[in-house]
């Protein structure tokens, strides 16, 4: 499946190239560079974009599809509205790969916003690693979606599972949240659907254990 990179861009072409090497750019793959608008700093960026464009070329050869868009940075809603839209549209046929790792900090605030709102229209995008400041390193970045039906009965057992880690029963859960085995039993399916916890089973006990995104909600 092709890819599209959706980047911010600072003034560090390196942070925009990282991910794109790492994950390989071909020929039907496009690189979508979001640059705050009306700030200043237009030369900077135009230099830093011009590096980004050579180095891509003796990567790919020269064949590789990329655009800049000036997002309206002083304009929350209106940026973030324009960048939902942008990686929506990419992701009707590719894969979207979401850099946030440089630029000015309103864009990338913009743009992780936005990136959590697309997804929940389309599952085929992801954020690339975090490149952190000073070459220290990568940061794997979770990204959240709300659950629509994320009750209190909910967040009680999650809250338990999180204390602790390790699985968890379904009779110790019923015993530390003082809720009966049917509907620790019902929660916990409607939970492993939305990716909050992992089930499995160990003879004919079933145990629970948080996921990633379900430690963030506890």
């Amino acid at each position: 499946m092709a890819k599209a990179f959706v980047s911010t861009l600072g003034f560090t072409e390196s942070l925009v190239l990282a991910p794109i090497i790492k994950l390989g750019l071909n020929r039907d793959d496009k690189l979508i560079i979001l640059i705050p608008s009306g700030l200043g700093g237009e030369d900077r960026t135009e230099n830093t974009l011009r590096k980004l464009r050579d180095m891509l070329n003796a990567i790919s050869g020269g064949s590789f599809n990329m655009q800049t868009v000036s997002i309206p940075v002083d304009d929350f809603s209106e940026a973030v509205r324009l960048i939902r839209d942008i990686i929506i549209k990419e992701a009707e046929d590719r894969a979207v790969y979401v850099n946030v790792s440089g630029g000015m900090r309103a864009l990338i605030i913009e743009t992780y916003t936005a990136t959590l709102i697309a997804r929940t229209m389309r599952r085929n995008i992801t954020f690339t690693e975090l490149e952190l400041e000073g070459s220290a390193g990568r940061l794997e970045i979770i990204p959240i979606t709300f659950p629509k039906q994320f009750t209190e009965t909910k967040r009680r057992i999650l809250k338990e599972l999180a204390k602790e880690d390790r699985s968890i029963g379904m009779r110790e859960l019923a015993k530390k949240t003082s809720l009966s085995l049917s509907t620790i039993s019902r929660n916990l399916r409607e939970m492993a659907k939305d990716n909050l916890i992992k089930l499995k089973k160990e003879g004919r006990r079933v145990l629970a254990k948080t996921t990633r995104v379900g430690r963030i909600l506890a």
